[in-house]
C-alpha cells in the first residue's frame, strides 16, 4: 500500500454514516476528516501512525491518545474496506465501509505513481 488520498464514507463512532477524507502520508502518519450526514457537522479531525501489515492487505490506523485502532482490508491497491474485525476476514457487504483513492492533485509529488 502506498500512501495517498481517499475518499467515501464509513460508520465512526459518533455518527453512522459520515463522509471521509482519509491522507495517508509518506511519514507513517495520516488524517482523517469526517463530516457527519445525520447530523451535518464536521467531526473533530483525527490523526495518528498508519502501517500495512499482512503483505499489505490491511492497513491499520492508530489514532494519537487513546482511540481504538482501525483495520482496512486492501482488495484493491486503490481502495480501503473497513474491516468489523480482523482485517484479513471479508467483509460481507462493503457499502458504506469503503474508500477509495483520489487522483493525485496537480504538484502533490508525495502521490505520484
Amino acid at each position: 500500500m502506498r500512501p495517498g488520498t481517499f475518499f467515501g464514507s464509513l460508520p465512526l463512532a459518533s455518527c453512522d454514516q459520515a463522509d471521509v477524507l482519509l491522507r495517508l502520508g509518506g511519514d507513517g502518519r495520516y488524517t482523517l476528516q469526517a463530516h457527519c450526514r445525520a447530523s451535518m457537522k464536521d467531526l473533530p479531525p483525527e490523526q495518528g501512525d498508519w502501517s500495512a501489515e499482512w503483505n499489505g492487505t490491511c492497513v491499520r490506523l492508530v489514532p494519537d491518545g487513546f482511540a481504538t485502532p482501525r483495520q482496512f482490508a486492501v482488495p484493491l491497491e486503490d481502495a480501503l474496506v473497513l474491516a468489523e474485525g480482523s482485517c484479513i476476514d471479508p467483509v460481507e457487504d462493503p457499502r458504506g465501509r469503503t474508500l477509495h483513492r483520489a487522483p493525485p492533485a496537480p504538484g502533490d509529488v508525495g502521490e505520484r505513481h
